[in-house]
């Protein structure tokens, strides 16, 4: 089978690898299509984990069930979750799944752009899931990343009625404006310094969608959202954006930092500002079996417009041209690579 390896920052090799190999608890499943995620083209948080076969936004065909699986079958189409939690410990009762112990170990062999995985029993037991008949591979391909925003929302505390502010539009900033209008937040204000996706985010409905780069900026979002946001997520990683995250706050706010900064780099805060204006600072990482379970359910219900979403496809052959694509900005959103030239952009 093929594999793809990251040997370093945009350094993905096309390489031939036997099948892992099932254990009991297990599935074999044969890739279909893996979204590439901003986080795979981060330089830093790649060269920590290289050599690595990235790729966690995939779905494919169960091939061969281990002994003990109960409820998948050979052809079942399915989203499998490189994550799990081990829920049972003291942050899974908390429902704090992504500190569990076991959550960082990768539960998909060797890696999500494999030809082949094996979705190890952790997986299988909590965060497998079939496909809904209708739903098409591409929409599936978005369950993880939707599920990503939702936890997002969550952490926020988003609710109807909530003025909020969306720093950074590329395809998760997009993704995190639906995920809180599916938690009733209708007033949202948008910035992206990229002009295509200033347009992008106007074609799809957002409120209001502003350049970042306008002069006053700042007191512009402010008036707009009656004094400041009640919620302020920060997409990019820079510590320009989260200052202007903070900026935009309003009394009683929360600022949620989307993305992490750059190791060694340190974000600085006003402590006297957080206690008198009464703002919460958090951020958000990955999500969970719940998370996964309503993004798939929203995906159904068509909350999510996945075909204006998707910028690049490539075959699997063509995986490091996926990376360097998304790398580069500008005229990208979601890129998905397909398994074999068979299943290119098949449905």
């Amino acid at each position: 089978m093929k594999i793809a390896t990251a040997y370093d920052h945009l350094d993905i090799r096309i390489e031939e690898r036997p099948e892992p190999e099932l254990h009991p608890g297990s599935l074999l499943v044969d890739l279909h299509a893996c979204g590439v995620c901003t986080t795979d083209v981060l330089a830093w948080y790649v060269r920590g984990k290289a050599p690595v076969v990235l790729g966690h936004e995939a779905v494919g065909t169960v091939r061969t069930v281990g002994a003990g699986v109960e409820g998948f079958s050979p052809g079942d189409r399915v989203f499998y979750h490189h994550h799990a939690p081990c829920e049972t410990c003291p942050f899974c009762l908390k429902k704090q799944f992504t500190l569990c112990p076991q959550w960082k170990r990768n539960s998909v062999f060797p890696g999500g752009l494999s030809q082949v995985v094996r979705v190890d029993a952790a997986s299988v037991k909590c965060d497998t899931l079939k496909i809904p008949p209708g739903m098409s591979w591409e929409e599936a391909v978005f369950i993880e990343p939707l599920a990503c925003s939702l936890r997002m929302a969550k952490k926020a505390r988003a609710k109807s009625g909530d003025r909020a502010v969306q720093i950074g539009l590329g395809v998760m900033g997009l993704v995190n404006c639906f995920a809180l209008m599916a938690y009733g937040v209708k007033d949202i204000v948008a910035l992206d310094l990229t002009p295509i996706r200033i347009q992008w985010g106007k074609d799809l409905g957002i409120p209001h969608v502003l350049d970042a780069s306008t002069p006053g900026i700042v007191d512009k979002v402010r008036a707009l959202t009656g004094g400041g946001a009640d919620l302020v997520v920060v997409g990019p990683h820079t510590i320009e954006a989260m200052e202007t995250g903070l900026a935009l706050a309003g009394r009683g706010g929360t600022v949620l930092l989307y993305t992490p900064a750059d190791p060694g780099e340190t974000l600085t805060v006003n402590p006297s500002r957080l206690y008198f204006d009464d703002l919460t600072l958090t951020c958000s990482y990955s999500c969970d079996p719940e998370d996964t379970r309503e993004a798939m359910w929203l995906i159904q219900r068509g909350a999510l417009p996945v075909d204006r979403l998707i910028t690049h496809r490539f075959p699997f052959d063509r995986t490091q041209e996926a990376f360097t694509t998304l790398a580069a900005g500008g005229e990208v959103l979601k890129v998905i690579v397909y398994a074999d030239e068979t299943k290119f952009r098949v449905k």
